[in-house]
């Protein structure tokens, strides 16, 4: 349970979800009970003289100091009048006392850290205390019969945890705040508004979300805060339960935010965690406002439309690029990222005028060394790439008719769509793939990257030696290019399993750059002899590249042994949607760098025809060992799936067909290791997975927008059903069951499109909506 400011500074879609708070060194069975306070530190110090004598640890911070005794703990808050460094500091005092426990308790220090503290006060050299030890965890042992205390830091909270042997009665607990006065406000929350003359802020601890695991299974059990009128006393209130078992309260959202202008939409469509758990995440704004830093690479709108009430003119848009701080207060950098549409070419173009100037980011990757390498589609002919650039053209010979003189132009630099001169622009987004350096102050490399026909771009990846990775779609067509141009393709290299791909169609592609991005290593197109090939999922491990997506072809190129090696048709050249995974050994050549293809489908079509069953596969993971795991949305009932995983027959009855999501894990060869559908079965067509992540664990996450969904399966969720919500859950390893599933906001659709779990176990989502969220310390309170 964690603690949290009543007003907090204020960000886009973002929200983070905490993990358990129970103490790994508590012994079994027990009861904890467990709070946290928000931005703390890590490290607690005994004291040594530098503070009261009933104190036994301290800890210090930016804005605080806590000292800890074994009946007691204080809070010492600090913060300036106007936010301003200049500013008068007010302070407030908050005394936690725990009411009839034990004064001699032992308070005991474990898991020593590395650091040191030392203090030089006064001219007594002899009295300074120095090499101080520091520690993550302190526990005060039988404060009330049977119940310790232990409080510990992780990533900036102090949590405290009551560990309750079998028997020990949570009654006893009952704790005291002098310097506020606490109350249970209507989401169950208690909130401690500080008696100070400027009261604004306040202390606030969410409501604890409590349950019991019995036999693998987690089971809620009710259980909250309920505040003494007048005392300032507080207890806690614990419903049925098992007291031979431990009792847990688990996860509490920790932030949650927008990240947007004042008018028009903004969309996150690419998140990503560096090593300190920073959030970067990309993707597409009008808006005129959108909050950027100061010195950043465009701290203002690209191309705003005349009378400048919106960023790109007409349908017109730019990217962005936002780092956040980990604790989700404050961006670290902020900026714009796009062209004009208008302007000459990079790499000396005669065109003056080219592309809408439409620009998006798809997807972030960040580097060990906290560089954003950013990946998306830009229609702005002076994009800003790097003078070393891969490719300096937008669309290498896209430049094809001139309307005017209706004569042919040469080959030309220019993006897709129609430029003020009438030329002719053929295709529809280029690729750009860009790096900014971890301050956002600067486009440390930048490039084009495409044919004429244009792009899809679909996702970015990082390997541990800095190599680039890349998926999409790309479309290819000779009609109407001019004659003494030839047709430019996207690259491929000359180790790939296909370097051509069907012409007049949409095919998918896997590419592999050099860390410095000057250089392809393996590129290669997945295409059908007919029909339409979708890539945009992608993921790598163990030196191998997967990607996703979905084809219309029944003559998409399969291995054997594969899952599926075709999709029901209603001719031989055309098929409905069918997902399909792929697996690339870029350290291979031509037919053997495909290590595996598979259609991800069944065989069965519902009633209604031949050809009427859909599958897509929207998200890919990877492990260390080289093992898949894709999720999607489905309508085949015979979709494979294996005995003893969470659903191993679909549930929906709709219309005789499944609609609903799956998660499947293939091996390294692309044989099944197990696949579970996963869906409501009051909802047609409403719930697939739009994002997916693996912990340390290999558990599984997926997340989606589940409107109409109402009865997706939960576990410990921090909010139940209501219309327009999203959903993310966390399935075991072996997906036999839910550890974790919530839904999330409400009032609109709320569509999930980033996810990730960081090496706390913490999940973090992140997406876009226009309705509304449970908000906690948001770097940006309103939508």
């Amino acid at each position: 349970m964690e603690i949290k400011p009543v007003t907090g500074a204020s960000l886009a879609v973002l929200f983070l979800f905490g993990g358990t708070a129970a103490d790994a060194q508590a012994p079994a069975p027990s009861v904890q009970i467990g709070a946290g306070y928000g931005k703390l530190p890590l490290s607690f110090e005994p004291n040594r003289g530098q503070a009261a004598t009933p104190v036994r640890f301290i800890a210090r911070g930016a804005g605080y100091t806590i000292s800890l005794s074994p009946t007691s703990a204080m809070f010492a808050l600090r913060r300036n009048a106007t936010g301003r460094e200049s500013s008068p500091v007010e302070s407030a005092v908050v005394r936690m006392d725990l009411l009839g426990a034990n004064p001699d308790a032992a308070m005991r220090p474990f898991d020593k850290l590395p650091g040191i503290a030392n203090y030089l006060m006064g001219s007594k050299g002899a009295k300074w205390p120095t090499n101080l030890p520091t520690y993550a965890k302190t526990r005060s042992l039988n404060v009330y019969p049977g119940i310790d205390l232990v409080y510990y830091g992780t990533q900036g909270r102090l949590e405290y945890d009551f560990v309750l042997a079998p028997g020990a009665d949570p009654s006893r607990i009952r704790l005291k705040f002098d310097g506020a006065t606490p109350v249970v406000d209507s989401s169950g929350g208690l909130v401690l508004s500080l008696q100070s003359k400027d009261s604004p802020n306040g202390i606030r601890f969410p409501k604890p979300v409590l349950y019991q695991e019995t036999e693998g299974v987690r089971r809620p059990v009710d259980g909250g805060f309920v505040a003494a009128a007048n005392t300032h006393e507080v207890r806690f209130r614990t419903g049925t339960y098992d007291h031979s078992r431990e009792l847990v309260i688990d996860p509490v959202l920790v932030y949650s935010s927008y990240l947007g202008g004042t008018s028009q939409q903004s969309v996150i469509k690419g998140m990503a965690l560096n090593a300190a758990g920073e959030i970067y995440v990309t993707g597409i704004t009008n808006a005129i406002d959108f909050r950027t830093t100061p010195g950043v690479v465009e701290g203002s709108c690209p191309a705003p439309m005349t009378g400048g009430h919106k960023c790109g003119a007409s349908s017109s848009s730019a990217a962005f690029v936002s780092k956040i701080a980990a604790d989700g207060q404050s961006l670290v950098y902020s900026t714009y990222l796009g062209g004009g549409g208008s302007g000459p070419g990079t790499g000396g173009s005669a065109v003056s005028q080219g592309g809408s100037g439409s620009d998006f980011g798809s997807a972030i990757a960040v580097d060990s060394k906290d560089n954003a390498w950013v990946l998306g589609g830009t229609n702005s002919n002076n994009f800003p790439v790097t003078a070393d650039a891969y490719s300096l053209y937008c669309e290498p010979a896209s430049a094809s008719f001139d309307f005017g003189t209706l004569q042919y132009v040469g080959e030309l630099s220019a993006c897709a769509r129609f430029g003020a001169g009438e030329y002719n622009y053929s295709g529809s987004y280029s690729l750009f793939l860009v790096k900014l350096n971890p301050t956002g102050t600067g486009i440390l490399y930048g490039t084009f990257l495409g044919g004429t026909q244009g792009e899809i771009p679909g996702q970015i990846a990082l390997d541990a030696a800095g190599d680039v990775y890349v998926s999409g779609s790309a479309y290819n067509n000779v009609n109407g290019t001019p004659p003494a141009t030839g047709q430019y393709s996207y690259p491929t290299t000359a180790s790939a399993f296909q370097t051509t791909a069907q012409q007049n169609a949409w095919s998918a592609f896997v590419t592999e750059l050099a860390p410095d991005g000057h250089s392809l290593v393996y590129s290669s197109f997945l295409s059908a002899k007919v029909g339409q090939t979708y890539g945009g999922p992608m993921a790598i491990g163990a030196g191998k590249m997967f990607i996703g997506g979905y084809t219309q072809s029944p003559t998409l190129p399969t291995t054997p042994g594969a899952l599926s090696a075709t999709c029901p048709g209603n001719s031989p050249t055309q098929c409905p949607n069918n997902g399909f995974v792929a697996e690339f050994d870029p350290a291979k050549s031509g037919a053997a760098s495909l290590v595996f293809s598979t259609y991800l489908n069944g065989k069965h079509v519902s009633s209604s025809g031949i050809g009427a069953a859909n599958s897509n596969v929207t998200a890919l993971a990877a492990d260390a060992g080289g093992n898949v795991y894709a999720g999607g949305s489905n309508q085949y009932k015979d979709f494979p799936a294996t005995a003893g995983v969470l659903q191993p027959k679909c549930n929906s009855t709709i219309n005789d067909s499944c609609d609903t999501g799956f998660v499947t894990k293939l091996n390294p060869a692309g044989a099944l290791v197990w696949s579970t559908f996963y869906g409501s079965p009051s909802a047609s067509g409403q719930y697939g997975v739009s994002a997916i992540a693996l912990d340390a664990d290999n558990n599984v996450y997926i997340a989606n927008n589940a409107d109409g969904a109402g009865d997706l399966p939960l576990s410990n969720g921090i909010q139940n059903y209501t219309s327009g919500v999203a959903y993310v859950a966390e399935l075991s390893a072996d997906a036999s069951k839910v550890v974790f599933g919530s839904f999330f906001g409400s009032g609109a659709n709320i569509y999930p499109t980033g996810l990730a779990v960081d090496s706390k176990g913490d999940i973090l989502l992140a997406g876009y909506t226009a309705g509304a969220l449970p908000l906690a310390n948001a770097y940006q309170s309103t939508d």
